[in-house]
């Protein structure tokens, strides 16, 4: 996959998994019968998010170890907080990196 395709699928689960998890949950809330198929694209969006972050978090040499760390249980933890964070330093790197 190209850098590009890959900033782009970056952003895309954001904008799809952010507001479909939310949903999904408010729907679950109130016992909506078909909350689950709400939720699931935004768990697909959530695993993208986080295969993409970590891929590009360990790969980058310009990290720390000890940043490495906090950045894998950030993503691990707080998917969608962590892939907002890390949108900016994701697309600087895929940029630089070239294609």
């Amino acid at each position: 996959m190209k850098n590009g395709n890959k900033v782009i699928a970056y952003i895309l689960s954001l904008w799809i998994g952010i507001p479909t998890v939310l949903i999904g949950f408010y729907l679950h809330w109130t016992d909506y019968i078909f909350a689950d198929f709400v939720i699931a694209p935004g768990a697909i969006s959530a695993l993208i998010i986080f295969i993409l972050g970590l891929i590009d978090v360990l790969s980058n040499n310009k990290i720390k170890t000890s940043e490495k760390l906090m950045w894998v249980s950030g993503f691990f933890f707080f998917t969608f907080i962590a892939g907002i964070l890390y949108l900016p330093t994701f697309k600087k790197h895929k940029c630089i990196k070239g294609a």
